[in-house]
């Protein structure tokens, strides 16, 4: 957009002001105002998803904290389980030996007492029946203390079952939990990168908008000066040639059409005062009508541009040229080489320009159909 206002500025003083192109520069300060009103719309709208994106980072912050506080009491638990199934695992190795122990000492017993009850004693009298009756109450006593062994180590085991499953939930919990945390993490992330995406676009919205105003101002100004310049000569209603019977300026394809057009990169609809052509690499250009070469050279954003005045009031813009083939002042007429398509080794493109006064018109309305 700058770049073509600049450009409808150099054209305005090389040809001298018109009443023509008063009327068309008040046309254009209504379209550089309509436009500065969408790109201010744009900025508002940007602020807002800024707005609404902080507060989906803080809602993602607050449950990120969350996340953190549940899984470190997950690991608190888990740990405690952990340490009481190594004390369960402890009470049952000792209940193991102590039972063993028991065992082997109440089996030893039985068979001192059936060795002594059953044999061929001549002895067998008062005292081996007291013998005999201590030897039973050891043996029951002993037989009373594996059974109580044996309840213990049954409940030791079902504490340490109840322990590890308690052990493993907590540790599948604690996984899951671990997941979630970095799933809000990555949602963190992404929505910071939308924050940051979202603020470089209204920073470029913004930086748009200064330079519509600025283009604004400098046409009021222009306005102003033509209303005191302003003399008889007008320019024609109508190009001196009939629609679509131009020469294409190179041989291509129509990648980028005239007028509005929405730029997928900001997110916004911009205004072509042109088209652009892909072409095969280097790709001859050539004038689309006979005329005289008014500027040549390297212009803004347009890259290299030839501009050429046809008379009449009648201008033809060539821009994201390579190379230059002619010079200011030249006469050139259609079919010669002016220049070489710019662009990549993979493909040249062409931009062109078509003019009458100031105003654009669009190029398909006056190129040969293809």
């Amino acid at each position: 957009m700058r770049a073509s206002l600049a450009l409808a500025g150099l054209l305005i003083w090389a040809t001298g002001a018109s009443a023509a192109g008063l009327a068309s520069k008040r046309r254009q300060l209504l379209s550089v105002q309509k436009q500065l009103e969408a790109t201010r719309r744009e900025i508002d709208q940007y602020r807002k998803l800024e707005d609404s994106l902080g507060q989906d980072l803080a809602k993602l912050s607050d449950r990120d904290v969350q996340a953190r506080r549940r899984m470190g009491d997950l690991e608190r638990s888990l740990r405690a389980a952990e340490a009481r199934r190594a004390e369960l695992r402890g009470k049952l190795s000792a209940l193991g030996q102590a039972t063993g122990f028991w065992r082997s000492s109440l089996d030893a017993d039985v068979r001192l007492y059936a060795d002594a009850r059953y044999s061929d004693n001549p002895a067998y009298g008062t005292g081996a029946v007291w013998a005999d009756a201590l030897r039973r109450a050891a043996a029951v006593e002993k037989a009373q203390m594996l059974g109580r062994l044996t309840g213990y180590s049954r409940k030791a085991r079902q504490a340490a079952e109840a322990s590890r499953r308690r052990a493993r939930e907590l540790l599948d919990r604690s996984r899951l939990a671990k997941r979630q945390q970095q799933d809000g993490q990555q949602k963190i992330q992404a929505t910071k990168a939308a924050i940051a995406d979202a603020q470089e676009r209204r920073a470029k919205a913004v930086r748009r908008a200064q330079e519509l105003e600025d283009s604004a101002r400098a046409l009021t100004r222009l306005i102003r000066s033509f209303g005191r310049r302003r003399h008889g000569r007008k320019a024609p209603a109508s190009l001196s040639v009939p629609p679509h019977s131009l020469p294409w300026p190179a041989r291509g394809q129509v990648v980028r059409a005239f007028g509005r057009q929405r730029n997928e990169e900001l997110g916004t609809w911009m205004i072509n005062q042109g088209i652009l052509l892909a072409t095969a690499p280097a790709a001859p250009v050539t004038p689309v009508e006979k005329g005289r070469v008014i500027f040549a050279g390297p212009f803004r954003s347009y890259g290299q541009v030839l501009i050429l005045d046809h008379g009449n009031n009648f201008f033809s813009i060539y821009g994201d040229l390579g190379r230059i083939l002619i010079a200011k002042g030249a006469e050139v007429r259609p079919g010669e080489i002016i220049a070489r398509a710019g662009g990549s080794g993979a493909g040249g493109k062409v931009y062109l320009e078509i003019r009458r006064g100031t105003e654009a018109l669009d190029p398909a309305a006056w190129l040969e159909q293809h």
